[in-house]
């Protein structure tokens, strides 16, 4: 009975929570560091150069304030507008007493599920979730490395 058992678990994917956390909380840290002013402006807009010398504007928009979460949406515009490449927008969380930021919206996609079974209807890979917010993490990172304010200065 217990090699049936062993047999059927094989393959099945088992979700990291550390790591999952860790990458949470790494994107909470980019974020304020691209973001810092957040908890004041409700706004901020990113520009960037793409490999192929196409400016990119990324916007940060607060959609929800909290006492101890602010949710985001982000959105990405690649100019001379390409056709064939389309940026997801994603909607995120932050968690301000736990310090985290994950993503709650992918797209038109709500409400992750942790793990999905290997074959389901809308083609989802079992780490889902996890990809997502590893996903964040990438543009965050990217947004650091590359980016530029593009908000209007003001000095009082």
């Amino acid at each position: 009975m217990g090699n049936q058992r062993k047999k059927q678990r094989v393959g099945r994917y088992v979700p990291d929570l550390v790591a999952d956390l860790a990458q949470c909380d790494a994107n909470y840290y980019r974020l304020f560091k691209i973001f810092p002013e957040i908890d004041k402006c409700d706004e901020k807009k990113i520009g960037f150069e793409t490999d192929r010398y196409e400016k990119a504007m990324v916007g940060f928009s607060v959609t929800e304030r909290c006492p101890f979460t602010i949710t985001l949406d982000l959105r990405i515009e690649i100019f001379p507008e390409h056709r064939i490449i389309k940026w997801p927008n994603l909607q995120f969380r932050i968690y301000k007493d736990t310090k985290s930021a994950e993503v709650i919206s992918f797209e038109q996609h709500r409400k992750f599920e942790y793990r999905y079974p290997l074959f389901n209807k809308n083609l989802f890979q079992p780490d889902e979730k996890s990809q997502a917010n590893r996903y964040l993490g990438e543009l965050l990172e990217h947004f650091m490395n590359r980016g530029y304010s593009l908000n209007h200065l003001e000095f009082s």
